[in-house]
């Protein structure tokens, strides 16, 4: 018990926390859910693919958010980043190559769905209730649920 209150006021004393994401995905395109993690502070992506084997890569910064999908529509997983601060989305398609925009604000929540079902994932962001979708084939939408 002491060492957990201990643990629990060294991690209160500490400006910032590391943090890293699950991008459980098929990385190595065999049919089987890989694991993986995005460092948030490195911009590191650290993947156990089951054919392939460990890959580590770097594509990112701090406070960028991973928010994998396949955003070109090749049936391959392309690394994509969400900027929480600037709105800015990154993308590293497999196909299509390294493209990026502005989507969003700071306060957002991002989420990559397939939304409007092209075998491509749509940017999606949440905030305060409002949904906002920028579909690859119905482009941007705008849903009011939640709060």
């Amino acid at each position: 018990m002491r060492a957990a209150v201990c643990l629990f006021a060294i991690c209160l004393a500490c400006p910032f926390v590391h943090a890293t994401q699950p991008v459980m995905r098929d990385w190595d395109s065999d049919g089987v859910l890989d694991l993986g993690v995005y460092d948030e502070w490195s911009g590191m992506w650290y993947m156990q693919r089951s054919t392939l084997g460990f890959l580590a890569q770097q594509f990112g910064y701090p406070g960028t958010l991973a928010v994998p999908g396949d955003y070109d529509g090749d049936g391959l997983v392309d690394k994509a980043l969400w900027d929480r601060y600037s709105g800015y989305w990154y993308i590293a398609g497999t196909s299509s190559g390294f493209y990026y925009f502005q989507f969003g604000f700071r306060g957002c929540i991002a989420w990559s769905p397939y939304w409007d079902w092209d075998n491509k994932v749509d940017p999606m962001l949440f905030f305060g209730g409002n949904w906002y979708v920028m579909g690859s084939a119905i482009g941007f939408r705008h849903y009011s649920f939640g709060w």
